[in-house]
């Protein structure tokens, strides 16, 4: 919440953060397009509004023309966990084994539709294998049971996963983007 108060100085307005979760941001993103377009209600969405239209038949706002956007507030790469008793340590032996146990593994993501569900769906169809998919309500709770051993692998943002990796309790098997070096050179083997 740091960064909403340097946010809110530079206005010279205090913000406030309404969080309203669900059907993979369209509950929340449908109350943003409702909201009276005055400027004090702001929708900050990731990916969503690329991927819902896709998802879903109907939509309660139109992606396009109910928006206008004012900032891109970051540009996130992600990075592939695995639960430590997995028996890999680097993406090709990681695709190895999900490729050998066919619907075996589970896969938490962000919630169904997530960028962290899409992602993963994607290779695996590239590797012509399935996983189970288990979402969750944020790549937060998906982190506890990965920690916890009760999902196999997921994707998150590199900077909230980090520092998991650093202190050896997931293992990194392939990060994207730019940051990928850094991370690479920083992490655990």
């Amino acid at each position: 919440m740091a960064g909403l108060r340097h946010i809110g100085a530079a206005l010279g307005q205090t913000i406030f953060v309404k969080s309203r979760v669900g059907a993979s941001g369209n509950i929340g993103t449908e109350f943003v397009a409702r909201a009276a377009p005055d400027g004090y209600t702001v929708l900050h969405q990731t990916s969503g509004l690329a991927i819902v239209p896709a998802l879903f038949k109907k939509l309660p706002f139109d992606p396009l023309a109910s928006f206008a956007p004012v900032a891109m507030p970051a540009d996130i790469n992600v990075i592939l966990l695995v639960e430590n008793s997995l028996p890999v340590t680097d993406l090709p032996s990681f695709l190895q084994y999900l490729k050998a146990h066919p619907g075996k593994l589970s896969c938490g993501s962000g919630g169904r539709g997530n960028i962290t569900h899409l992602a993963v769906e994607v290779l695996l169809q590239k590797l012509g294998t399935t996983a189970v998919h288990v979402p969750y309500k944020g790549t937060a709770p998906a982190m506890t049971d990965l920690l916890g051993g009760q999902i196999d692998f997921m994707l998150d943002a590199i900077n909230t996963a980090y520092p998991y990796v650093k202190d050896g309790r997931v293992r990194a098997i392939a990060v994207t983007g730019p940051a990928a070096l850094h991370c690479c050179r920083n992490c655990p083997p």
